[in-house]
């Protein structure tokens, strides 16, 4: 699929430097490297989804307290897991540190699968939301390094649509099975991961920042093949390292944050995120059966959760054709202004009691909306705009900001819903998502087309912008002088 799709991309690009037919080589390398971290956001989805319909089956075990508490640990220690990923892939390497995250995560699934108290479901639910944050660490700086410029904006959808397809098994596992099959079930991903790591090279830039410069050159142009524009960016990659970092740049990691230039990445990525966070719909992959339940008793809450994330996935593929035609930006607030409106429905559906076919509906418009920009956008931005030289740190700490705050909602939106109501939690949303793209209407600059090395000398000229055209007028974005 991944191959087909980024086959399809060059053959409609119409560029003269892609009629080389040597070019497929390479776009099946970038393909087959990729397929690892697409296993990665396919475990990412599972662990993120089993919360939403497996923790209610096992009630008989946990009270609805602890059960909370369960959901908000799995997503909690992915804040941890960011972290500790990042010091372990700076130690040892980005391929070794996916490996450990793979043990880990089998680990925790079979852990859960045998739990019958609230201590071992903990360290099932511990086990495996720390290797989801580590794999999400690792992963996201794979995913842009591996592709050109070309197919970044589609291997990263693709890479994200995974995550959808994650949510989807993790949900089905919990129909299909009972739920410590569905445990067992849903270690299958990890252990697939296990053996794809072999499709995957080690990070070029890692290697440089170790002072293997063969090594990394050799993997380089076997990824991008040996052309003048890679080996001019494979030489400003090189001008970038100053050293050996790994281990020893965990002292200098306080100063690259206060630095500008990782300042201004990290409050647009810190905004996306909390976009997509506070658009609700993480929240309802964890909670889906609470949550429908609660908004009305008209609907199977089994039937409606395949069906949403049939949606999500479906919308999510669509999305690799609309960032390739369409500007970041464009379809960001696009996707943002349905999120909202569909929202606002809900609550009027919500209060006026109307059929439970037409919340079905709304939800569904829901749904479609964030998986259509807010989602696939955030993550493909956030991978892009950090400079190379933070880029490890940069996405570390976007990361764990996002567990963070999906932490806090997932503990504190079920405390909201039970006090108030659901359409005090539907509000809540929608006054996230209206505040953060008043915020970025501003400061999200257009990163279409651009490669990684001209967004970094942007940003340290001072002025990051793109130009682009939207119904008849040119508009510029800024970033304020460094």
């Amino acid at each position: 699929m991944i191959v087909d799709e980024i086959k399809r991309e060059i053959i409609q690009n119409g560029k003269a430097k892609l009629a080389d037919p040597g070019r497929y080589i390479y776009m099946k390398r970038q393909a087959l490297a990729s397929i690892n971290l697409v296993m990665a956001s396919l475990c990412y989805g599972v662990s993120f989804a089993f919360t939403g319909t497996l923790l209610p089956l096992i009630r008989e075990y946990v009270d609805e307290e602890s059960e909370t508490w369960l959901a908000a640990i799995n997503v909690g220690v992915m804040i941890l897991g960011s972290y500790l990923g990042l010091l372990v892939a700076g130690c040892f390497g980005n391929k070794k540190c996916l490996v450990l995250t793979d043990i880990m995560s089998i680990a925790g699934w079979f852990c859960l699968s045998l739990a019958s108290d609230f201590l071992t479901f903990g360290i099932g639910c511990t086990l495996v939301g720390f290797s989801s944050g580590m794999k999400t660490q690792v992963s996201l700086t794979y995913r842009v390094e591996i592709p050109e410029k070309d197919l970044r904006g589609i291997i990263s959808t693709i890479i994200t649509s995974a995550y959808m397809l994650g949510i989807l098994m993790g949900h089905l596992s919990a129909i299909i099975f009972p739920w410590r099959a569905a445990m067992r079930f849903c270690s299958l991903s990890p252990i697939i991961s296990l053996f794809t790591i072999t499709l995957i090279p080690e990070s070029p830039t890692w290697l440089l920042s170790h002072g293997y410069k063969d090594e990394a050159k050799k993997i380089f142009f076997w990824l991008r093949g040996q052309t003048p524009q890679s080996e001019n960016e494979f030489s400003n990659m090189m001008k970038k390292q100053t050293g050996s970092e790994g281990c020893a740049e965990i002292g200098s990691n306080l100063r690259k944050m206060c630095s500008k230039k990782f300042f201004i990445p990290f409050v647009i990525s810190a905004v996306l995120l909390t976009a997509q966070s506070g658009s609700g719909y993480d929240v309802l992959v964890v909670y889906t059966e609470d949550f429908l339940s609660n908004m009305s008793s008209q609907i199977n809450t089994g039937n409606v959760t395949i069906l949403f994330d049939i949606i999500s996935l479906t919308f999510c593929i669509l999305s690799c054709f609309f960032i390739k035609l369409m500007p970041r930006r464009t379809i960001f607030f696009c996707s943002s202004a349905g999120t909202v409106i569909t929202l606002v429905l809900l609550i009027l559906i919500i209060i006026y009691d109307w059929s439970g076919d037409i919340l079905t509906l709304c939800l569904c418009v829901y749904t479609a909306c964030v998986n259509l920009g807010i989602l696939p956008v955030s993550w493909l931005v956030l991978t892009e705009i950090f400079p190379e030289s933070k880029r490890d740190l940069g996405i570390c700490v976007s990361t764990g900001f996002f567990s963070f705050f999906t932490f806090l909602l997932v503990k504190l939106v079920p405390i909201l819903v039970f006090r108030v109501g659901i359409v005090a939690a539907l509000a809540l949303f929608i006054g996230i998502v209206t505040i953060c793209n008043f915020v970025l209407f501003f400061i999200m600059p257009e990163t279409k087309e651009l490669s990684l090395h001209d967004m970094e000398e942007a940003i340290y000229q001072g002025k990051f912008y793109k130009c682009f055209e939207m119904v008849g007028c040119k508009n510029q974005h800024y970033i304020v002088n460094d």
